[in-house]
């Protein structure tokens, strides 16, 4: 009986495939030059707390052209393939030239694939219908920019969700142009008429497969986005910030960082830059905030437009309720 066994799990584990060593190649296409990567993505990594680089297959590149990724892949998991070229830094930021493979996720054959092409782009279309019972006066999308979440997952920071953009929705139709990068749409019942998604209204994320991210870019024309504000249980109040939280990306930087920071409540907001001896070398922001995500991008210079030298620099948000403080770390 236990021979019947082990020859039962030995067959069923050749049917469905093993973890093998293998090689995902392709060809990155773009109209220009520029240095870049590719990335391998398993959408349960997204699930998780904290990941290892390690466990992200990765490949970088110096133009456009062909690429490969040797790695240990499972025939038994779908994999998602995403590139970028970072204008500046270490990181793209939304709109630098970035994409995916069209027919995300694909699979491997004893741990290969070859044709996955990757075009890249810096803008896409995503469509949809949003179900709603009432007014579509008051129904909007929040585009919310997910770079800073991915780099939390691999130890770069700890932001997560950046709200972009809010798009205003006339009808159950919706067609949007978003900046290339990974994205969350969000749709909501104005209910306060502020344009501004608040604690108790309800709301409904748009879905993929990719822990619900839509990866913008070349390759990317989303056209079956659907979201229902009518459906019990869609008040997700994760997504708003529950406490004051800063970081930047990319940290080291050496060109500019963008600094990204949540507000848990509508007050005054002041993000300052300090040298390691407290001098205090510029304000970027200094007004009026309603709860939300926002950023502000900083190059390295102080208030009168000086480049500074490299080093480690601080920048403290401050609020009438919290102050936090994130370390910069500027590379020439």
């Amino acid at each position: 009986m236990l021979k019947r066994l082990v020859l039962f799990c030995l067959l069923l584990v050749s049917t469905i495939g093993f973890s093998e060593a293998g090689i995902v190649s392709g060809n990155i296409e773009f109209g220009g030059s520029g240095a870049g990567f590719v990335i391998i993505l398993e959408s349960s990594l997204l699930d998780a707390d904290t990941v290892n680089p390690e466990d992200i297959p990765f490949a970088s590149f110096f133009t456009a052209g062909p690429y490969e990724i040797e790695h240990t892949f499972s025939d038994l998991l779908g994999y998602f393939a995403v590139a970028g070229m970072p204008a500046g830094g270490f990181v793209p930021f939304p709109g630098d030239p970035a994409g995916q493979y069209p027919d995300n996720p694909f699979h491997t054959s004893g741990g290969n694939a070859s044709g996955i092409n990757i075009p890249l782009d810096t803008i896409c279309t995503i469509s949809g219908i949003i179900t709603w019972s009432g007014n579509y006066d008051d129904v909007f999308i929040n585009v919310y920019d997910a770079y800073p979440m991915i780099l939390a997952l691999v130890g770069m920071g700890d932001g997560g969700l950046e709200l972009e953009e809010t798009i205003d929705i006339d009808g159950p139709d919706f067609e949007i142009l978003v900046t290339s990068g990974p994205k969350k749409l969000v749709a909501f019942l104005d209910e306060n008429a502020n344009e501004t998604l608040d604690l108790y209204e309800i709301r409904d994320t748009a879905r993929s497969t990719l822990s619900d991210i839509f990866f913008a870019g070349g390759g990317a024309a989303f056209d079956d986005v659907t979201m229902d504000l009518d459906v019990s249980g869609v008040r997700e109040i994760d997504l708003l910030p529950t406490t004051n939280a800063i970081c930047a990306y990319p940290n080291p930087f050496n060109a500019a960082t963008t600094i990204a920071y949540t507000v848990d409540r509508p007050g005054q907001v002041m993000i300052t830059i300090y040298d390691l001896r407290g001098c205090q070398i510029d304000i970027l922001r200094d007004n009026f905030h309603n709860a939300g995500s926002f950023s502000v991008r900083w190059e390295g210079r102080d208030s009168a437009g000086r480049s500074l030298a490299h080093g480690i620099y601080l920048c403290k948000m401050s609020t009438s309720n919290q102050e936090k403080v994130s370390r910069l770390l500027y590379l020439k």
